[in-house]
């Protein structure tokens, strides 16, 4: 199959033009998200949990409503913001899907702001690791 970011990019800007809403394309096969969650270091059954909330939703509202329905706490809370930056940067292509998702998470949980800000600043902090394009859809 194709690249991830070249497949997830494409369909969900397509379907986003399209529809006039910023939504996902069709769900790839498990064993994409499979290959996908153990290269991005999703190795907690949080992180795993999360991830696929977000990769399997349909839209960014749907991915939200999917986090909210794991009743996490407190430290797994923060994961969401984690995962979505993470999931963003590793896009080739930026992703609006993203940065809805990261808005309306940071609008509706109050926690997530403040980790949303630390998690950037140590992004900034190390954008000598971060390849050109990781720091291009951060900063969208």
């Amino acid at each position: 199959g194709a690249a991830f970011g070249e497949t997830k990019s494409a369909r969900a800007g397509a379907a986003a033009e399209s529809s006039g809403s910023e939504q996902r394309a069709s769900r790839e096969p498990s064993s994409s998200l499979s290959s996908l969650e153990q290269r991005l270091h999703m190795h907690t059954r949080v992180r795993r949990s999360i991830f696929h909330a977000i990769m399997e939703a349909n839209d960014y509202m749907h991915a939200f409503e999917r986090c909210e329905k794991l009743q996490l706490r407190g430290t797994q809370r923060q994961e969401i913001v984690r995962v979505a930056v993470e999931l963003c940067t590793a896009e080739k292509v930026f992703n609006p899907f993203y940065g809805h998702f990261i808005a309306h998470t940071i609008r509706f949980l109050r926690d997530a702001r403040f980790t949303f800000q630390l998690f950037v600043w140590d992004l900034v902090k190390e954008t000598g690791r971060l390849q050109a394009r990781q720091a291009a859809g951060l900063g969208r």
